[in-house]
């Protein structure tokens, strides 16, 4: 009893263990990414530009990761600030204490980066950070003394961010020393992250369009510059697009600014004060205003006073969506409809004012630009239905192509944008080939070609049921069929021959589709018409034979002398009894003849007899011998004419009338003489005045039969040969 409930008590904790684990993977893949900045306060303690710039990071972080996890970290002391929601009111108290500690860094001891960082990826940890979480290590300065010793090995802190794909982004102050440089230089090199150096307002700039890019949110959009003087007035206008959720002004200063105001469209002045601005940061080098729902149209920006350079920036959040629908993957060598449409949440919408295009860029950087439209035009199904479509000639060449497709506001001088990739690559096409379109005789059922299936030039096997023949005709009478040429897998075919029998004498349009799936997706393809005639060769008439008509109106008598007789002409003189000289001439004649005769007969014996003996075994469809063409009992006539040549009457086997086997040096050739019943060898269709060479074993179909025929006899102990899967029609 003690030892069952032991295994009880592991098997609770075994199952426990396991659940934790497995809550803690669901809520890791579903977790947001988590952004940890590290102050090393060392740095911002060297001048106020560097805690200016310090502060100006964090503000312009904060803003641009709103609705974010976001914690901070100074190096020098143990605990974070954190994390809390971008926008939140613990975010904004986390805020205010990170900046406190940054102000106050006068006189701060060297620490230790590397275990400031190990902290952060427990902190990590901890929060389970989803993909794409990030550390920002802000240093420099200039070390005095020895660099500190390392807690902490660097090289397994690196691993283990590594293998959670999280990256270390390095944030250099001015004056940066030789340990932060190595440092910097190790963890964003080992992890992938970027190095930015920050001194300037200007490389704030790149820095926040790093975040936005990161983030697929685009880039910030510029309203002006300009080097201000204290009495100077640096006025800026932008266009705010329809359907513009919010809207970010993004002011990067050298030096101090004066006021700043904004006016809306309407004339109505909002100052940084005003609650009509939903959120306001200000920092020595960034201040972001940022505005909800803003009014459509152009508004204005005055910043009056200050000192240095200033630059505006625009970043419009709007609530449209850009969707394309074609579909991942494309033949590159075949024009391609490109569809997309905008939405508004859900719905699709239609932007009268808006115009639609798409960029394709190849691997190589080149770009083409198409106007999407929906008139109706280019491509275009429906006209005003919200899909924008074009088509696109063929792309030329497989790989992978960027779709950047934007809808812009010319009003407005304005665009909202998204980014797709497509896949070009070989897709299957059909090589058909008609031999035989004309003089069809109606009734008769015959091979007219044959329809091949490649990719990139090969065969490919598809299933035989997705492809199929479309014929029409003014009667709409007509048999088309698809009968594979070979087998390779079940129900699986690449060539297939084209069997047409005609119902009347007319033309015929005829056409070939491909419908299946194929690279993930539905794919269809159709082949140009072509047409059949099923007309008689007309005969090339023959010049009638023209009579003349003599009319003899009279008839004279006309007395004429006659001519004196002829003397007689003596006859020669009749043979006398018993001359032997005719006989003799027929009996010589008759005996040429005869001769001639025996020479050709002895001649075509000869030829016949040394014809190649028939040879090879006939079984049915369970290996039962039922021929050995060796033992055909033949009659000495027949082996005198065709020695070689056995008919399918001489097997008497009913099915087989109507066949015959050839046997001509070392090869046998099977010919039919029928199409009606049908007979098929080696699964393909054998009709009237056809003939296919046999191979070692070739299967025999005909009236719901199936015959085995082997050149060589079996091995008694081989193993058993199987009938195909497929028979005769």
């Amino acid at each position: 009893m003690p030892k069952l409930k032991i295994a009880f008590v592991l098997a609770a904790i075994l199952l426990l263990s396991w659940s934790i684990s497995q809550s803690e993977l669901l809520r890791a893949d579903g977790n947001e990414p988590l952004y940890i900045v590290i102050v090393d306060r060392h740095a911002t303690s060297m001048s106020q530009e560097n805690r200016n710039l310090a502060v100006s990071f964090v503000g312009l972080l904060s803003a641009l990761r709103e609705d974010q996890s976001i914690a901070f970290l100074t190096a020098d002391s143990e605990g974070a600030v954190g994390p809390a929601v971008s926008g939140s009111a613990e975010h904004k108290s986390a805020y205010k204490e990170i900046v406190a500690r940054i102000e106050d860094s006068a006189s701060v001891r060297t620490a230790d980066l590397s275990e400031s960082l190990s902290y952060a990826h427990e902190l990590m940890k901890f929060e389970s950070a989803g993909e794409g979480s990030a550390v920002y290590i802000i240093s420099g300065g200039e070390l005095e003394g020895e660099p500190p010793a390392e807690a902490y090995p660097l090289g397994e802190t690196i691993n283990a961010f590594k293998r959670e794909g999280w990256q270390i982004v390095s944030i250099a102050l001015p004056g940066s020393s030789t340990y932060a440089k190595d440092f910097t230089r190790t963890v964003s090199g080992g992890t992938g992250g970027d190095i930015f150096p920050l001194s300037t307002p200007e490389e704030l700039k790149v820095i926040a369009d790093n975040i936005l890019s990161v983030d697929a949110k685009g880039s910030l959009f510029e309203i002006g510059q300009d080097q201000l003087a204290p009495n100077d007035v640096f006025t800026a206008s932008l266009e705010i697009a329809p359907s513009t959720t919010e809207s970010s002004l993004v002011f990067f200063k050298q030096g101090s600014a004066g006021s700043l105001s904004l006016q809306n469209p309407s004339g109505v002045k909002a100052s940084e004060g005003d609650r009509a601005l939903s959120g306001v940061v200000e920092t020595a080098h960034v201040v972001i205003w940022t505005l909800i729902d803003p009014a459509p149209g152009e508004w204005t920006v005055d910043v009056r006073g200050g000192d240095g350079f200033i630059s505006a920036w625009h970043y419009p959040k709007n609530k449209l969506g850009i969707n394309l629908v074609s579909f991942d993957t494309i033949p590159f060598d075949r024009s391609t409809e490109f569809v997309a449409y905008i939405s508004d949440g859900h719905e699709r919408v239609h932007v009268p004012d808006g115009e639609m295009r798409a960029t394709i860029v190849d691997s190589e950087g080149k770009a083409f630009t198409y106007e999407l439209n929906d008139n109706g035009e280019y491509g275009d199904a429906v006209s005003g239905d919200a899909y924008y479509s074009n088509t696109v000639p063929p792309l030329g060449s497989e790989g992978e192509y960027r779709i950047d497709l934007e809808l812009h506001w010319p009003q407005h001088g304005h665009s909202i944008s998204t980014q797709k990739s497509v896949m070009a690559q070989a897709f299957p096409v059909l090589d058909v080939s008609l031999e035989h379109a004309e003089a069809l005789v109606p009734g008769d059922r015959v091979v007219i070609g044959a329809v091949e299936v490649k990719v990139n030039g090969q065969p490919y096997a598809i299933p035989t049921s997705v492809l199929s023949a479309d014929i029409s005709s003014e009667s709409g009478e007509g048999v088309i069929e698809l009968i594979p040429q070979e087998l390779l897998n079940t129900g699986h075919a690449w060539a297939f021959d084209i069997v047409f029998t005609p119902g009347s004498k007319e033309l015929h349009t005829v056409l070939f589709q491909l419908n299946m799936e194929y690279a993930a997706r539905d794919y269809n393809f159709t082949t140009d018409s072509a047409v059949l005639s099923s007309f008689a060769t007309r005969a090339v008439p023959q010049p009638q034979q023209q009579v003349v008509v003599v009319e003899v109106e009279k008839i004279v008598e006309v007395e004429v002398e006659k001519p004196a007789p002829a003397p007689p002409v003596a006859e020669p003189p009749a043979p006398e009894e018993g001359s032997e000289f005719p006989v003799m001439i027929a009996i010589i004649a008759v005996a040429g003849v005869a001769s001639i005769l025996i020479v050709a007969a002895i001649i075509y014996a000869i030829y016949g007899l040394t014809r190649s003996t028939p040879y090879g075994y006939l079984y049915d469809d369970e290996g039962n011998l039922l021929v050995d063409f060796s033992k055909v009992e033949r009659s000495f006539m027949i082996l005198l004419t065709h020695k070689n040549l056995i008919l399918g009457e001489e097997l008497r086997i009913p099915e087989l009338k109507g066949l015959s086997f050839y046997y001509n040096d070392g090869e046998v050739d099977i010919r039919s003489t029928q199409t009606e019943p049908s007979i098929r060898v080696n699964n393909r269709p054998l009709i009237d005045g056809q003939e296919t060479r046999s191979l070692n074993q070739s299967w025999i179909g005909t009236q719901g039969k199936l015959f085995s025929l082997h050149l060589t006899k079996p091995e008694e102990d081989s193993e058993p040969f199987v009938a195909p899967a497929v028979g005769d029609d």
